[in-house]
């Protein structure tokens, strides 16, 4: 896998990288919150698909409390798998 990223990515792989696939999406974003509330200077986030829902608002609730500790937090999502939330109220 590697040695493909490497290729279609035209770059160098970094070390001192893990991965841990998480089969069940409350644990996935129970770790994702608790990255953020453990993240010191920046957190980025790229979803596919985000709505507003309530596991919606536990990511957003933990990047409103690490901007508050004066985090960079940056999120994009896509428009086409989130419409639904580009859409609310319209």
């Amino acid at each position: 896998m590697v040695l493909q990223a490497q290729k279609i990515g035209g770059m160098p792989i970094l070390g001192g990288n893990s991965v841990e696939f998480l089969g069940d999406a409350d644990i996935a974003i129970s770790r994702i919150i608790a990255d953020i509330d453990g993240a010191k200077t920046h957190v980025h986030l790229l979803f596919y698909i985000f709505a507003s829902d309530a596991t919606a608002r536990r990511v957003v609730d933990a990047i409103k409390r690490a901007k508050a500790r004066g985090v960079t937090c940056r999120v994009m999502v896509d428009r086409v798998g989130s419409r639904p939330f580009f859409w609310e109220g319209e």
